[in-house]
Parts: structure tokens; C-alpha cells; sequence
């Protein structure tokens, strides 16, 4: 009789300590599916997002107005987590913060504003650059880049998606 109930103990043991081991592997496996997902859905989007710069024509110094396009699928915001990184020839890199108004201060950069297109301001959702917008963003490198000298812009949107360009300081027009 008293192998009888130890034995019902132990099957009984044994009985809740697979069901703990098998809901612990199911939860466990629910929590790297579920970071598996958010990881593919997050590369999905870096896939689909795309920006391209378009420096300007003639730059003489002072504030640096740059267009960029949004030319991917996905709409882009959180402006204030962008990074802006300047590289001067003589290997001087300088990483500039943001600024919440335009124009932007010393060693910051600042969004201007987002327009649909030829300068229209965007009426739908203002402060997102949706594809197939234009955003302008205003420079301000602080140090003087001497006439002649190329800078290379890089430019990171809050997914990590870069783009670059490169600007070359002209002398000022004679008036």
C-alpha cells in the first residue's frame, strides 16, 4: 500500500513537471517568434525606405539648405533622432544637432519644412515626409569652409537608412 501512494506522488510529480517544462517551451517559443517578427518587419521597412539629397547649386557660405527627397515607400519622421554628419577635407568630421527651429544655430541643422512639390507646403500630415515629398533642411556648419573646398554630407534618417552628398564652397558673385 505504501508503494501504491508513493508512486501515485511521484507520477503525479513527474506529470506537473513536464507540463511546467512544456509551457515554459511554448512561451519561450512564442517570445522568439514574436522578436523574429519584429525584426522582419523592422528590415522590411529600412528595405522600403529610401532617401535621396540634392545639394545646392551654388553655395557661398553661411546656412546649407538641402532638399531631401523621400524616393522610398515608407513615410519618415521623427526628425529630432536624424543625424547629420559633416566630413571637411582636411578629415575634420563634425556631427551636428538638431535644432527645433529654422534657421538652425552653431553646429546644428534644422528642418525647414516639407513641401509636396515645386515649393507647395504639404497639407496632409504636415510634419511626416511621405514618398514622393521634399524636405528642406537648414545647415549651419559654423566653422567657414574657404572657397574651393568640398565637404561630403551624410545623412542617417531614425532607421538608419543613409544617403550623401558632397558641396564645394564658391566664392561670393561680385555685386
Amino acid at each position: 500500500m505504501e508503494s501504491i501512494l508513493v508512486s501515485m506522488v511521484l507520477l503525479v510529480l513527474m506529470i506537473v513537471g513536464n507540463v511546467t517544462m512544456t509551457m515554459n517551451s511554448i512561451q519561450s517559443t512564442a517570445k522568439v517568434s514574436a522578436s523574429w517578427k519584429a525584426t522582419e518587419e523592422q528590415a522590411n521597412t529600412i528595405m522600403r525606405t529610401n532617401i535621396a539629397i540634392v545639394p545646392p547649386e551654388n553655395y557661398y557660405g553661411g546656412t546649407l539648405d538641402l532638399t531631401v527627397k523621400n524616393a522610398g515607400q515608407v513615410s519618415i519622421s521623427d526628425f529630432a533622432k536624424w543625424d547629420v554628419i559633416i566630413q571637411e577635407q582636411g578629415a575634420s568630421t563634425e556631427y551636428m544637432d538638431n535644432s527645433a527651429s529654422y534657421p538652425a544655430g552653431t553646429n546644428q541643422w534644422a528642418l525647414q519644412g516639407i513641401y509636396a512639390s515645386d515649393n507647395v507646403p504639404a497639407v496632409f500630415d504636415p510634419n511626416i515626409l511621405d514618398p514622393g515629398e521634399e524636405a528642406v533642411i537648414g545647415i549651419n556648419p559654423g566653422a567657414v569652409i574657404t572657397a574651393g573646398e568640398m565637404i561630403k554630407i551624410t545623412l542617417s534618417t531614425s532607421n538608419g537608412v543613409t544617403a550623401q552628398c558632397y558641396v564645394t564652397a564658391q566664392t561670393a558673385p561680385s555685386s
